[in-house]
């Protein structure tokens, strides 16, 4: 029997004030089976997610900075294809200049059931409502 595929969520973590995450963001955290979490994540933002939950600081994967991506995603694809909910929970926004397009991008080529919750203002949030991204070109 076919394993159905899990999903992969990008989460901003916001400013790092646990009170300015999304509701939706957090209530995500909360029932993701991984979470890849970015150093800038604020430890208050990261108790938020159960201790059940298998948890991965993405400085910890191997690589440097951009080189690291690749191992990023790697781990998000292998873990969707075995059904798990997995969590990419960047500081800020994962679109604002966080490389989460660089990680999503290839994610969107594989037809990967994939949500974006950013922690954003308004201005920022037109711009992914018409499906642009504000990261450098």
């Amino acid at each position: 029997m076919k394993t159905k595929p899990g999903k992969v969520i990008f989460i901003g973590a916001g400013p790092g004030n646990p009170d300015l995450i999304t509701i939706k963001g957090a209530k995500e955290l909360k029932t993701c089976d991984l979470v890849i979490y970015d150093r800038l994540v604020s430890p208050e933002i990261l108790e938020i997610i159960p201790k059940t939950t298998a948890v991965r600081c993405a400085e910890e994967m191997p690589g440097c900075h951009p080189e690291r991506i690749e191992s990023i995603v790697k781990i998000m694809v292998e873990s969707s294809l075995q059904g798990l909910k997995v969590a990419r929970l960047k500081g800020g926004d994962p679109l604002l200049f966080g490389r989460g397009q660089e990680e999503i991008d290839p994610l969107v080529q594989k037809k990967y059931s994939l949500r974006n919750y950013p922690r954003c203002n308004c201005r920022i949030g037109r711009f992914r409502i018409l499906g642009f991204s504000a990261h450098r070109s």
